[in-house]
């Protein structure tokens, strides 16, 4: 948590969430592409996806 706050002194708020905003974007979007491909190959195996 200090390391955050170092970044917010040394490039400002707007910069850091930014920063912050888009890791956190990029993240949760592969771990929801990986859910749906794991559903993918789940229905496959079940034969209701073709």
């Amino acid at each position: 948590m200090e390391e955050i706050f170092e970044l917010i002194a040394q490039y400002g708020f707007p910069m850091v969430m930014c920063l912050l905003m888009y890791y956190t974007n990029t993240t949760t979007v592969q771990k929801l592409t990986e859910a749906i491909n794991e559903l993918k190959e789940a229905l496959k195996g079940r034969g209701s996806l073709e």
